[in-house]
């Protein structure tokens, strides 16, 4: 490149007479006293601007990079240059709602922290907000993009009472619709079965995944755009939490579970664990005792129990139903981390009495004189109504039993 007459740096202005770069068989000439041009120098082009004393020249050379001459030589007496207008930004913006709204707030619901991600040139993504589910995504290139929502987390409201309303449904007791139907098809063969209800039922109790319980859909599945070039508004989703039935899904997290509390309340129910004392390698049935859990519609309950591994561990089928107020319940059970047993129950006809509610079967594996307490970590009826107050137990092992 040859520069006559003044310095070409980059991100300045120029102030010249007189000036020609020869670039790639390319001339641009500027005569006279000070010109203003812009745009970049082509290969084999010729450029020839005539302009007075004071004017800037800036633009881009073939490799792209950008040029500027040194300003000063001149007073610049012309009006300021303005530099070409930004292109607005565009976005794609909508809401992204909870499309189970069976029960608990008032539809709409919104679902936060769902990303929203555009696969293209550059790829680019967004959350949704919280508490209002709102999202915008923006920094499209040009050519096509395919925008995709997906969530993980933020998965509440799937309890054995799920698995009760599916079994209720099978029975022809209530009649699921809508999006119910569609959440409750955890194994994605397409139809409602006693299958999805044990599903769902094994999902409460261990670790997932069984069939697609726990996991969020969405609809439209995905939207694909030729390409972007104005904002559009209103492109909203619909998220689904598969395996939430009833639709007591929040926004907020995880809705506690009632335990220990409510002791005034007629909607409370009482748990009991027994403490007992045992014969040392022995097998103990531990009863559970309810109180008020007669003709409150309870179709399902669920509980994690902690116990001493070293005093007492689970037999092979660690719960009975057989002879309880829950005999014509299921049980699912997860009995293989050490010290925790948990147990959901659900089933097509409410508890209608008071009484034992489950025994629960162990072997004793302490010596004499060793004990386990019985503690209730978490415990829920139905959903949390009726809430529950309950009172722990003891495993005592002994040479003999007291007479």
């Amino acid at each position: 490149m040859k520069i006559q007459k003044y310095l070409i740096v980059p991100s300045s202005m120029i102030f010249l007479s007189a000036v020609i770069f020869a670039q790639s068989g390319g001339i641009f000439s500027i005569t006279e006293s000070v010109v203003a041009g812009g745009g970049g120098i082509g290969s084999g082009g010729i450029f020839s601007l005539d302009y007075t004393v004071g004017q800037t020249v800036a633009g881009n050379m073939v490799s792209g990079a950008p040029y500027d001459i040194t300003p000063g030589f001149w007073p610049d007496s012309s009006p300021a240059a303005t530099s070409s207008p930004t292109p607005p930004s565009v976005s794609i913006s909508g809401t992204v709602t909870y499309g189970n709204a069976v029960s608990g707030p008032p539809p709409p619901r919104f679902v936060s922290n769902v990303l929203i991600s555009g696969a293209g040139s550059p790829a680019v993504s967004v959350l949704s907000d919280f508490p209002g589910g709102n999202y915008s995504l923006s920094g499209f290139g040009s050519g096509a993009y395919a925008v995709t929502p997906s969530k993980t987390g933020g998965v509440n409201g799937i309890s054995s009472f799920d698995a009760a309303k599916i079994a209720q449904h099978v029975a022809g007791i209530v009649n699921l619709t809508g999006n119910q139907l569609v959440v409750a098809d955890v194994s994605g063969n397409g139809a409602v079965s006693s299958f999805d209800a044990g599903q769902i039922a094994r999902y409460v109790t261990s670790s997932p995944p069984f069939g697609t319980a726990g996991t969020w859909r969405f609809s439209p599945a995905n939207r694909n755009y030729a390409s972007i070039i104005s904002t559009i508004a209103g492109d909203d989703y619909t998220a689904l939490l598969m395996g939430e039935v009833s639709g007591n899904w929040t926004n907020t997290g995880a809705r506690p579970v009632e335990s220990n509390i409510g002791d005034k309340s007629e909607r409370n129910i009482n748990v009991t664990f027994p403490h007992l004392v045992i014969l040392a390698d022995s097998e103990v049935s531990i009863p559970v005792s309810v109180q008020g859990a007669a003709n409150k519609g309870i179709i399902a309950y669920e509980f994690v129990l902690r116990y001493n591994p070293s005093v007492i561990q689970p037999k092979a089928v660690p719960v009975e139903l057989a002879g309880t107020i829950s005999n014509r319940l299921t049980a699912v059970v997860n009995a293989e981390e050490a010290g925790i047993l948990r147990v959901a129950v659900y089933g097509v006809e409410p508890i209608n009495e008071n009484g034992i509610l489950l025994n629960l079967n162990f072997n004793t594996v302490g010596v004499s004189g060793s004990n386990s307490l019985l503690t209730l970590e978490r415990i829920m009826f139905n959903e949390g109504d009726p809430v529950a107050k309950t009172i722990n137990g003891q495993i005592d092992l002994s040479a003999a039993t007291w007479k």
